[in-house]
């Protein structure tokens, strides 16, 4: 196994070492036909140390599975990293070279999509068939497998974008991810003032309430808002931090970045994460609270009568529920 770079500390020896581990027991798992665990046993080796021959191999492995357009972006880190490390030995030199002449001939046998995101500051986390795009990668013509492409986007504020289109090996094909901002935030479509009785019902307000009992049921629906609010954290947040995550990968681990880099893609990350943790307790909490206040809200002969059934009744624009 080729290095990326000499151990020069002892964290950097115990990763070398983790990464030549994982190195060997990937290249058993491959020489034994087994590609699915040699692939992870080669990740888990430039997880711990970048080397072009884990990348090289990974690539085939990939190539192996039919997961053409992934083998693709792992040769050209086999191409880029054994060729910065070329004047240093021959077999990254050569390592490097056979990369470059696998990706060549695999090349003629993917397709590409080359992504537009608008509007700019959307900031959006991108999957192309089912892979996290860095925003660095976003402009060039990604490669992927032929056949049938799922596309996504999604970003704070905005409405989630998808579309699936049919390539062939060799196309090229312009991807617009136009995204429409959500319905109530700034730009987007208004969101209707309706105050009449049955919308008033609809957020679970109930007019015929009587006097002085709490109004249980508007807290329901105020704690369901709550939740909804929670979880619609959590998706963004976790979104988020799983692009961080590919971000700290490509700048940090594919290749050396500085100390202060590292510091700030992983602090980053970080505030993602608890970020989506939060969201996810708002959301819980909010679901819990909805659940105690409905029951609150039952009346104790009709609870009895109606075994605490939740039935929907239309009444002009709203819905009311009854149990």
């Amino acid at each position: 196994m080729d290095a990326a770079e000499g151990g020069t500390s002892p964290a950097a020896d115990a990763r070398e070492a983790r990464g030549r581990e994982e190195f060997n027991r990937g290249k058993a798992f491959y020489v034994a036909g087994n590609h699915a665990d040699a692939l992870t046993a080669f990740r888990a080796s430039i997880e711990a140390y970048p080397s072009a021959t884990a990348y090289l191999l990974a690539a085939r492995c990939l190539r192996a599975m039919g997961r053409l357009g992934e083998a693709v972006v792992e040769y050209e880190h086999a191409v880029i990293l054994g060729g910065t490390h070329a004047s240093e030995n021959a077999e990254y030199a050569k390592t490097s070279q056979v990369a470059a002449d696998e990706l060549a001939e695999l090349a003629r046998k993917v397709a590409r999509v080359r992504l537009h995101v608008t509007p700019a500051d959307a900031h959006a986390a991108v999957r192309v068939a089912g892979r996290a795009i860095p925003d660095d990668a976003r402009e060039r013509a990604w490669p992927v497998t032929p056949g049938t492409v799922r596309v996504e986007a999604f970003a704070e504020g905005f409405a989630p974008f998808e579309t699936e289109l049919v390539v062939r090996a060799g196309d090229e094909v312009p991807v617009e991810i136009n995204l429409s901002r959500a319905p109530g935030e700034a730009g987007g479509a208004p969101v209707p003032s309706d105050t009449t009785p049955a919308a008033i019902v609809a957020d679970g307000i109930d007019a015929d309430a009587s006097p002085g009992r709490p109004p249980w049921g508007a807290f329901a629906w105020a704690s369901v808002g709550l939740a909804a609010v929670g979880a619609a954290a959590f998706t963004a947040f976790y979104i988020l931090a799983d692009g961080q995550r590919d971000d700290y990968r490509a700048a940090c681990v594919v290749a050396p970045c500085s100390d202060a880099k590292q510091r700030d893609l992983s602090s980053t990350g970080t505030t993602y994460q608890t970020l989506t943790n939060i969201g996810l307790a708002v959301g819980i909490a909010g679901a819990a609270l909805a659940l105690t206040f409905f029951l609150l809200d039952m009346d104790a002969d009709e609870a009895r009568a109606h075994e605490a059934s939740l039935v929907p009744e239309v009444d002009g624009a709203g819905v009311r529920w009854r149990f």
